[in-house]
């Protein structure tokens, strides 16, 4: 088995021998890491397990509730926008819930995204109305 050491020099295995689990240890400490590597974790662990990969992800970036982790969630969004936009709008209701509806504009690009933004704010979601672009008044 192969070790490595913390960063308090605790002795440690260096893998789970299971690439979910794995990227779980290593996902809310992934901001530092560069895109591609970031990308190449998340790819491995969704190739093994789509749902669990999913749910992991959504854990990170969970504000209330999970690792909160920004960074690394946008890098791994930003990659899923451009391979599957059909994703991010059928999940843009989730992806608010968990950190900000803020998170969404990137991604007004895509229609649904723009429906649901919009339903909220009719609705009276008051982070919806909070977070909605305004146009500048000059």
């Amino acid at each position: 088995m192969n070790y490595t050491t913390t960063t308090n020099g605790a002795k440690q295995h260096s893998t789970s021998n299971d690439v979910c689990v794995d990227l779980f240890s290593k996902i809310g400490s992934m901001r530092h890491w560069r895109r591609r590597e970031i990308l190449e974790y998340f790819e491995k662990a969704f190739e093994h397990n789509p749902e669990l990969t999913t749910r992991i992800t959504y854990w990170a970036r969970a504000a209330r509730a999970g690792s909160g982790e920004r960074k690394t969630f946008y890098t791994i969004l930003d990659e899923i926008a451009r391979i599957s936009p059909t994703f991010i709008g059928d999940n843009a209701r989730t992806l608010a819930e968990l950190g900000y509806w803020k998170d969404l504009i990137p991604y007004f690009h895509i229609q649904k995204v723009i429906c649901i933004f919009a339903q909220a704010i009719r609705e009276k979601d008051r982070l919806a109305c909070k977070w909605a672009p305004r146009k500048c008044a000059v």
